[in-house]
């Protein structure tokens, strides 16, 4: 290992001879004396070897007195780099500030890890932690984590407890959603009920407040009250409460989608823009634009590239590009089989989405295609919650 540091502090040139000239290139570098290393054999049947670069031009004369046909590469080490940096003055400066940067970013948060999140995404959650002045390029060590927790719980609804650690110069986030959305901290002197949001046959009633106004079979149609949050007490007295729980009933529901034969196609004219920055530390330093793009509609996709050192060490610099893709519209007909995967496609996802909130009793689908369109009906049955509360002015 020592050696090769020297030689590369020296300068070296690989020199490559073919299998023909092996022999001579050999005996013509053993008796030259100079110094050499890193004999290597060639997939060719060639060989290879590395000279001092001081050395190569006399080696190089003495092979072609001899006839000894060979292959010299470009000089290679810190001379070599040397030449061609040396008017350069800011990669010199770039190297000494980057490793002034490494040195004093132990108290910069490098990374930011979220764990526990279901419904948020993990970037969102890191930019609502850099609404507080917490993220990528922050000095952690003046941070009172208590402050930053309390202060992002009461002012943030969508989560319910957060814990942030530094572990090294990576920050550990976990946090617990609140799934079910924030209710009213305050109810006292509110007074709500509970009605239909849409018709149905109640199938389940969960009281926690209130008065139930329905059973079990009752049906009803949208804006029906279904828990009061005004009960009667004795023959004349009133009690008001925030009414509060959940209605279960059979509802019919449809999804319809509607897929036209006659569309556009997008395609692209290869005609596009590059724009590329550093972001370093979480601040972005834009680098160099393109020429501008002329035409109107394009796509843009992002894309960005994380900087690591070996063992997987991410460090706080990325790549981003941002590419513009300039495409222009162009007419074209769906045959029935491609009208056909599209509506299903549509289909399906609107029956995920369905799925998230009600569940599935029973559906009856009917396919419709003519020359202009391909439609898919489909009615269903549902359980689902109808619940929705309204304010109650008592006054």
């Amino acid at each position: 290992m020592v050696k090769g540091l020297l030689h590369l502090l020296e300068g070296y040139r690989t020199v490559y001879a073919a299998s023909e000239h092996t022999a001579r290139a050999l005996t013509c570098l053993y008796t030259s004396g100079y110094p050499h290393y890193r004999i290597l054999n060639e997939s060719d049947g060639g060989v290879s070897f590395r000279i001092a670069e001081r050395y190569a031009d006399g080696f190089l004369r003495m092979c072609e007195k001899e006839s000894i046909p060979i292959r010299v590469d470009k000089a290679k080490g810190v001379p070599a780099l040397y030449r061609r940096y040396r008017l350069r003055w800011g990669i010199p400066v770039g190297a000494v500030m980057f490793a002034l940067t490494v040195l004093l970013s132990c108290s910069v948060v490098w990374e930011v890890e979220v764990t526990g999140n279901e419904k948020l995404d993990e970037k969102q959650i890191v930019r609502m932690l850099s609404d507080y002045g917490f993220g990528v390029g922050t000095f952690f060590g003046k941070i009172d984590f208590d402050v930053l927790q309390n202060e992002f719980l009461m002012t943030t609804d969508e989560i319910a407890w957060i814990s942030v650690n530094m572990v090294g110069t990576v920050a550990h986030v976990q946090v617990r959603e609140n799934l079910g959305g924030r209710h009213p901290d305050d109810t006292s002197g509110a007074v709500a009920n509970i009605i239909a949001a849409e018709d149905g046959q109640i199938t389940e009633v969960q009281l926690r407040k209130g008065k139930a106004a329905v059973a079990i079979n009752d049906v009803v149609q949208k804006g029906d009250l279904l828990i009061s949050g005004v009960i009667a007490v004795g023959e004349d007295g009133l009690r008001y409460e925030y009414a509060d729980g959940r209605v279960f009933a059979r509802v019919n529901r449809q999804i319809t989608v509607e897929i036209a034969k006659k569309q556009e196609k997008k395609v692209y004219t290869g005609e596009e823009t590059v724009r590329k920055s550093i972001i370093f530390f979480g601040k972005e330093i834009k680098l160099f634009r393109k020429s501008s793009i002329d035409n109107p509609t394009y796509d843009t996709i992002l894309s960005e590239k994380n900087f690591s050192l070996p063992g997987n060490i991410a460090l706080p610099v990325w790549i981003r590009e941002e590419r513009d893709l300039a495409y222009v519209m162009v007419p074209c007909t769906m045959t029935d089989t491609e009208a056909y995967v599209e509506a299903m496609k549509r289909y399906r996802e609107e029956l995920d989405a369905l799925l998230m909130e009600a569940e599935i009793e029973s559906v009856t689908v009917e396919h419709y295609s003519d020359e202009h369109v391909y439609r898919i009906t489909a009615n269903l049955v549902c359980t689902a919650d109808i619940a929705t509360t309204v304010p109650v002015t008592t006054s």
